[in-house]
């Protein structure tokens, strides 16, 4: 059996050429080697992220809708099913190491795992320099109600220097039954020029209704049936299976 610290030169090669048709075009190619990387990840997650980790770091900052957004938005699925092994690439390379886009990718896929040994990494990115990032980490820490170190540093939030920080750290603190949302006006997309990809789905924020993309794990199903009816998809099914449906 191959160790996932030392892949084979064609496993990685393998790996590779996967994550490069993650990027491709065509919704079936870019399915299948969705899938074939999720077999890869019992034995290989940690080859898998450091090798999603480089391809953020040399091609995240590219337009969206081209092959970058699909990889990337792929890769936040990934990394969401990858253990502490595979999550530290992510840390030590993409977030501690990285560039100002892949310390946003790196904080929006930390925090979307909602595990309690990433909560240091996500307080310590409301002090990051890019508001992006503080904003990714902001929403975060929304997962952690009940700690009294992720409720102080989203105080600390309230007091940010942008508004879109400023709105999610209240927005996150709605979950601890406390402070609510500033009343900051916040207009037009996430990006300068709406020519960014804030939330990764391949359509630029200038042209994006819902750029920061809905956290629908966290809504009631009330909610999500009230989303469906509006995009006029069906509304029956468990919460799971609405959950599935808004995010295909």
């Amino acid at each position: 059996m191959e160790s996932d610290s030392e892949p084979s030169s064609g496993t990685s090669g393998r790996i590779e050429d996967l994550i490069i048709d993650l990027g491709n075009e065509r919704f079936m190619t870019r399915h299948e080697a969705l899938q074939s990387l999720r077999e890869m990840l019992p034995l290989h997650e940690r080859a898998i992220s450091s090798e999603l980790v480089r391809w953020v770091q040399l091609y995240g900052k590219s337009d969206a809708g081209g092959s970058a957004s699909f990889v990337n938005k792929a890769a936040l699925e990934l990394f969401q099913e990858m253990t502490e092994i595979g999550l530290e690439p992510l840390i030590n390379d993409g977030l501690k190491n990285g560039d100002f886009y892949a310390r946003r990718t790196a904080m929006d896929a930390i925090g979307r795992t909602g595990r309690l040994s990433i909560m240091p990494y996500l307080i310590d990115g409301m002090k990051d320099g890019d508001r992006y990032t503080r904003w990714h980490a902001a929403k975060g820490l929304g997962r952690f109600a009940g700690s009294n170190d992720a409720r102080e540093a989203l105080v600390e939030g309230l007091s940010d220097s942008d508004p879109y920080v400023r709105r999610r750290a209240g927005r996150s603190l709605e979950r601890f039954g406390g402070v609510g949302p500033s009343e900051d006006k916040v207009e037009g997309p996430m990006e300068e020029g709406g020519t960014g990809d804030i939330d990764g789905d391949g359509i630029p924020d200038s042209e994006d209704d819902e750029p920061r993309k809905a956290d629908y794990d966290s809504m009631t199903v009330a909610q999500l049936k009230k989303v469906l009816k509006e995009k006029g998809m069906t509304v029956s099914g468990k919460k799971a299976d609405l959950i599935t449906r808004l995010k295909e």
